[in-house]
């Protein structure tokens, strides 16, 4: 259950945002992420939107990561 709720709520901006990231970069354009506690301190009955969260969170920094000159 908690698989196919993240890959159906977080792959699509994900995937929007690293198609478009590169354009970014070569713009000067900057990412900015917002967020939410609950990635940082999960809530009993909440993991689906913690997890989902968290992942995105580590998808933007990895991906600075990769587009650091």
């Amino acid at each position: 259950m908690l698989v196919p709720l993240v890959a159906e709520q977080v792959l699509p901006g994900v995937h929007t945002l690293a198609r478009h990231a590169a354009t970014l970069r070569s713009r000067r354009g900057r990412l900015v992420l917002i967020s939410d506690v609950l990635a940082r301190q999960p809530v009993r009955g909440y993991l689906a939107h913690s997890v989902s969260k968290t992942a995105v969170e580590g998808f933007v920094r990895a991906l600075a990561v990769e587009l650091a000159p």
